[in-house]
């Protein structure tokens, strides 16, 4: 199993690397925002006011079958947990989304739409879309922010699509194709359970259907004007949901 992320041009159909920003044929921007779901708590706003992200150790993901890889012994293959620092908890990891229109993450990531979701701009001077970070970062570091794939098998574990740290295996970066709709990318630091600084522009914020209008202003007192605020509503008589542009005058009348 290869680690090959992949996305067609919405302007000319060509099949890119899903890491490019922009269509190598035609120019066209591919993924240049990521978003984050958030609940509304202390983690939450800590990240707004410090400028760093919560980077969360793989053991406390809720999917049993996060890092698995398969082993032949002899023969006979075996699933197990990949046996290096993710299991030992030693690395970090952030979870993003292409998409902020999915009414089931907004369900389970932001506290059932009383939450709210982070808008990045992923461009090729920062975390989120640089090729080269190493000399920033003072490591040797090829990039940390990769689009996850989605299988119906286990990968190898010694399938290793690139050098981080000591290595990252495949396993890190797939997961079972029922979680497909997520379309999450992964940012993965060698520490974890702890804030890290985060140097991705937040572009805007986007306000669940269900977030309390004190909530709403906290975090506007927090950023002020410098992003964009929309809040999500409901499309009438279908399924999903569209956002609003909010205006400062709505945003200073908040509690």
């Amino acid at each position: 199993m290869k680690y090959n992320p992949t996305i067609e041009c919405s302007s000319c159909n060509n099949l890119c690397d899903r890491l490019e920003l922009a269509c190598p044929k035609c120019g066209n921007d591919l993924v240049t925002k990521l978003y984050h779901y958030c609940c509304f708590n202390e983690n939450s706003l800590a990240s707004l006011i410090r400028k760093s992200v919560w980077m969360s150790l793989p053991f406390e993901y809720n999917d049993p079958f996060e890092f698995l890889g398969k082993q032949n012994n002899g023969g006979e293959e075996k699933t197990s947990k990949i046996k290096i620092d993710y299991a030992k908890g030693k690395i970090g990891v952030y979870s993003l989304s292409e998409d902020p229109n999915n009414i089931i993450m907004w369900s389970h990531y932001s506290d059932r739409h009383k939450g709210f979701c982070i808008e990045y701009r992923r461009s090729k001077d920062n975390i989120l879309g640089c090729s080269n970070y190493s000399k920033r970062a003072g490591r040797k570091i090829n990039r940390f922010a990769w689009p996850v794939q989605y299988e119906k098998d286990v990968p190898p574990i010694s399938d290793l699509p690139f050098e981080y740290y000591d290595s990252i295996p495949i396993n890190a970066l797939t997961k079972a194709e029922y979680w497909k709709h997520e379309k999450e990318w992964r940012v993965i630091f060698p520490e974890g359970g702890e804030l890290i600084p985060f140097d991705a522009q937040v572009t805007s914020i986007m306000f669940g259907l269900r977030m309390p209008a004190r909530n709403r202003g906290t975090i506007y007192r927090i950023l002020g004007d410098t992003v964009a605020y929309q809040e999500a509503c409901m499309v009438p008589n279908e399924y999903r949901l569209y956002f609003r542009k909010l205006s400062r005058t709505i945003l200073i009348n908040y509690p």
